[in-house]
């Protein structure tokens, strides 16, 4: 299994969180940045692990639909990108290492644990759509996210990933049905079936990042800034403790002079 980097000032690394709400594999939009959008406005929900109060934004790690070509009757897909912008070393927002790029598009290697936290940190198991396959490159047959149009009249299928497998199948795991086979109607928004998605971070910079923070180094601790600052407890000095026990003494003693009047 993959160890994790010792981290020294200056280097840099990236967090990667299962957003805690869903989507769906179908986004009408021609916009490309569909699915970023979704991914920086979840991590916008919880600045202080995401490091959004920071600069720090965030993408999708998906591939999705790029381009269109229009004819007026049947929009069909002529483009797509893998928007997999791993440069640094991979951690979830409580700081448990995952991998790095080779690691994580690397069918024969593996992450080194399972990529099933949220923004908050919290336990998020599932299967996330990532239109993507296991070397992280585009999924074949328009098994990416946003292919569907309205008026296509087959069966529409996206590549989903795994928050609970290792080696390539976490981002590739299969391809299913993005509409509920079940509705009736052949597919429309009514019948979408919505997942979480991977959501990746920008390089962030340990120490000094030029901006006026002073980021941690992955593993976090409590009080470095990232997660909840733990709550300060404060331990008597053993002189004072001295004191204290010497005033209950005579507390006690003054007592029992009284009782004997």
């Amino acid at each position: 299994m993959p160890q994790a980097p010792d981290l020294q000032e200056g280097d840099q690394y990236q967090l990667m969180f299962v957003t805690k709400d869903v989507i769906s594999a179908v986004e009408r939009s021609d916009d490309t940045e569909t699915y970023n959008n979704f991914a920086q406005a979840q991590a916008e929900l919880n600045p202080d692990q995401t490091l959004t109060d920071r600069g720090v934004t965030y993408q999708a790690f998906a591939s999705f639909s790029t381009d269109f070509d229009t004819d007026g009757v049947t929009p069909l897909v002529t483009g797509a990108t893998a928007n997999i912008p791993i440069t640094a070393p991979v951690f979830l927002v409580d700081g448990t290492f995952i991998g790095n790029a080779n690691q994580l598009c690397n069918g024969d290697t593996s992450n080194s644990n399972f990529i099933n936290k949220d923004q908050f940190g919290n336990q998020r198991g599932g299967t996330p759509w990532t239109g993507t396959n296991r070397s992280c490159g585009i999924a074949g047959n328009n098994n990416f996210l946003g292919a569907f149009r309205d008026n296509q009249e087959v069966p529409t299928t996206s590549f989903i990933g795994s928050t609970g497998q290792l080696l390539g199948e976490w981002v590739g795991l299969s391809e299913t049905l993005v509409f509920d086979p079940g509705d009736g109607d052949g597919g429309g928004p009514q019948g979408e079936i919505f997942r979480p998605i991977f959501a990746l971070s920008t390089p962030i910079t340990v120490g000094d990042d030029g901006n006026g923070n002073n980021n941690p180094a992955p593993p976090f601790n409590p009080g470095n800034g990232l997660g909840p600052i733990a709550p300060a407890i404060t331990v008597p000095e053993p002189s004072a403790l001295i004191g204290l026990f010497a005033l209950g003494i005579m507390g006690a003693v003054s007592r029992g002079k009284k009782s004997k009047k």
